[in-house]
Formats: C-alpha cells, sequence, structure tokens
C-alpha cells in the first residue's frame, strides 16, 4: 500500500492554451534538431549515431530528428513505484495524475536560531532533522540535500554519509545525488535494504552534457535506478529571458537525456524536474523568489503533464529570507500553492532559507502544519 499524497479533486491549473503547448513541443523538437545537445561522451554519441541522430564528432554536438525523441518521450512510464525501506510508505508517480507528494527542500548549511547565521551542522542536528522529517505525515519523501552533509567528515564523503543518515533514520523514499562515483556507494546501501533511489541527473545549460553527466545515465539504467534530469537554466543568464525560452531549452535538455535512457532500456523510469528560474537583472544573481518562477513552474507542470510523463517542481523550496518569517512563509507558500494547483506529481517544500544556502527543521513545522495559523 503506497504511502497517501495529497488528492487533487478539480482539474488542474492550466497558464496555456492547447495551442501554446503544441507550440512549445514543437519549438524543442526544433531546438533539438536544428541546435542539438553537446554530449562530452563517446559512447554515448554512437548509440545515438545508430538511431537515426545527426551527430558532429568533432564538436560532440548531437541533434535529434523529431520522430526519435517523440518515440522515446513515448516508452517512458506514465506511471512507476519507487520503493522505500517500508513499503507501506512506496511512492506511485503518475504523469498527468491527481496526487502531488511533498519533499523537503535543499540546503548547504544549517540556520542558527539564535543569530540566523549560516553554519555546518553537527552530526546530532543532522540525524534530529531526518528523524523529525521522517516522522512528519505531511512530508513523503527525502530530498537529495536536506543539509550537504555534516560536521566531521571529509569532503568526498559529504553525500554517502548523508545518504546513509537518511536511510538509517527515514523509512520514506529517498532522493539523492550523483557527485564523483558516490552515487555507485549509495545505490548499493539502497538495494541492501530493498529500496529504490530517486537519483538526480544535471545537464549543464545551455544544452550540455559533460561526461560525467551523461555516464550517470549509463549507471542508472544498468542500476534499475529512476531518475530526473534538470538543467536550471537561469532566464537572461544560462537560458533565454523569457520564461517560455528557458523551459524550452530546459525541457530540451531533459529530452536529450531521456532520449539515451530509453535507447539504452525502453521503459526505464524516468522524470521531468524543474529549477528554472529568473535574474535580477539589477544584481545578476538568480531570483529565487520571483512570483515569476512559479508561473513558470506552472508552465513546466502542464507540459510534462501534457506529455503524461511525472514532474517536479522546486520554487516552493526556498525563498530570499534569511530568516523564518512572514517573508519567508510567503515565498514558500505562494508558489507551493500554483504548483499544487497545477498539479505536479511531486515538490519540494518548507526548509530551505536564504536562496537555498541555510535551513531549519523548525520551517518545516512552521509553514507546513496546522499549527502555522496559531503562530
Amino acid at each position: 500500500m503506497p504511502i497517501k499524497g495529497f488528492k487533487r479533486n478539480f482539474p488542474p491549473l492550466k497558464v496555456l492554451t492547447e495551442g501554446e503547448v503544441e507550440e512549445i513541443h514543437r519549438a524543442t523538437l526544433q531546438v533539438l534538431w536544428e541546435t542539438g545537445v553537446t554530449f562530452h561522451h563517446e559512447e554515448a554519441k554512437k548509440l545515438f549515431e545508430q538511431a537515426g541522430c545527426k551527430v558532429d564528432h568533432e564538436n560532440d554536438r548531437v541533434r535529434f530528428p523529431p520522430y526519435l525523441v517523440e518515440a522515446c518521450l513515448a516508452k517512458c512510464p506514465s506511471r512507476f513505484r519507487v520503493k522505500a525501506r517500508n513499503p507501506d510508505n512506496d511512492l506511485i508517480l503518475e504523469g498527468g495524475g491527481d496526487t502531488t507528494y511533498i519533499k523537503v527542500g535543499v540546503a548547504m548549511t544549517a540556520m542558527d536560531l539564535e543569530t540566523g547565521a549560516p553554519r555546518v551542522p553537527t552530526r546530532k542536528e543532522f540525524y534530529d532533522y531526518m528523524k523529525v522529517l521522517d516522522a512528519l505525515p505531511y512530508y513523503h519523501g527525502m530530498s537529495c540535500f536536506p543539509f550537504f552533509g555534516f560536521a566531521g567528515v571529509p569532503e568526498c564523503m559529504l553525500l554517502v554519509e548523508s545518504n546513509a543518515a537518511k536511510i538509517r533514520c527515514s523509512s520514506k523514499p529517498q532522493q539523492e545525488g550523483g557527485v564523483l562515483d558516490n552515487h555507485l556507494w549509495n545505490i548499493k546501501m539502497a538495494k541492501a535494504v530493498g529500496m529504490d533511489l530517486l537519483l538526480l541527473l544535471n545537464p549543464a545549460a545551455p544544452l550540455t552534457y559533460y561526461g560525467e553527466t551523461a555516464q550517470l545515465i549509463y549507471d542508472y539504467v544498468a542500476e534499475d535506478q529512476p531518475f530526473h534530469m534538470v538543467s536550471g537554466p537561469v532566464a537572461g543568464s544560462t537560458g533565454p529571458a523569457t520564461i517560455i525560452g528557458s523551459i524550452i531549452t530546459q525541457n530540451a535538455e531533459t529530452m536529450a537525456g531521456m532520449c539515451l535512457a530509453q535507447l539504452l532500456n525502453p521503459g526505464h523510469r524516468v522524470w521531468a524536474g524543474n529549477m528554472m528560474m529568473v535574474q535580477n537583472m539589477r544584481t545578476g544573481s538568480p531570483s529565487f523568489a520571483g512570483i515569476e518562477n512559479a508561473l513558470g513552474e506552472a508552465a513546466h507542470v502542464q507540459m510534462w503533464r501534457h506529455y503524461k510523463i511525472p514532474c517536479w517542481s522546486s520554487h516552493s523550496a526556498w525563498g530570499d529570507s534569511k530568516l523564518i518569517d512572514y517573508q519567508a512563509g510567503y515565498e514558500l507558500n505562494m508558489p507551493a500553492m500554483i504548483q499544487a494547483l497545477a498539479g505536479t506529481s511531486a515538490m519540494f517544500f518548507g526548509g530551505s532559507l536564504t536562496a537555498e544556502l541555510t535551513a531549519h527543521w523548525y520551517n518545516c513545522l512552521l509553514y507546513t502544519s496546522d499549527a502555522a495559523d496559531d503562530n
């Protein structure tokens, strides 16, 4: 019996017309065919060439014919199970479904409640955070980096120790990252307790897969683990200045990775993430709390519901506030409402502050519980 998410009992929010959905789809196919995606991976380029892609080996550029992209998207499962350590907490991710799951936001460091300053969490603080998240019924899974490791751990072991802590403390599904080769150790730990890992894969915006990134697809497919692609373009910087333009390039990057996965193993479990955000044109930095990000999320969700492939949203995970205050509540809850109304399969919510630099478990309690109204 899978864990229950939040059920939507009415039609999803749509910010695009059917004609606009089709136009975005055609534009994405045009980018994939005319511009292409860079793959710095020899084996991947050979596989793409055999499948009918136009490959420029000198410049590592792969151009995807529209028929191949659409055929690969059709092979992606529209519904799949993600096994947790406790089978009662399994997730059923469905593209175009009515259920939304909540996962905690991500952060680099802990926030000191007394001073508001960021600092490296202690081992106890990390484990306590995981125990709190496991106990909260409205969190359905762990994110990759509730904190990016904890004090006293060598940098090369941060994600491995983090994953071990999450597996020890939580019986819910886990999402985990892949840096260097630690994903292989994390997968071994997950398999030892009979669970899956929702793994991540980050192409580089714009339109680039470095060798290590492409290799992750080979490793994830070989280990039969579900994963997503997301590059996180910044509109006006590493992506086109318009929201839709950056969604198109991000979707092109995602589809290129999905094509590789389906060519390696038709029907492999993949889903689509979104971390596209707008740029603050005055400072040049990403605007984490811009409401434009939430509108982009709604468009992203509508596109992947159209493809009937599960997707996740991220902009209710973080904001620009440096404190657990009314500003933070507004910056987290407004995107959360829009993403839930749009019908995302899963979303990150709460925990993070200060543009994903800091986090505290109290933030998860305050902005996601019935007690929020009393505070």
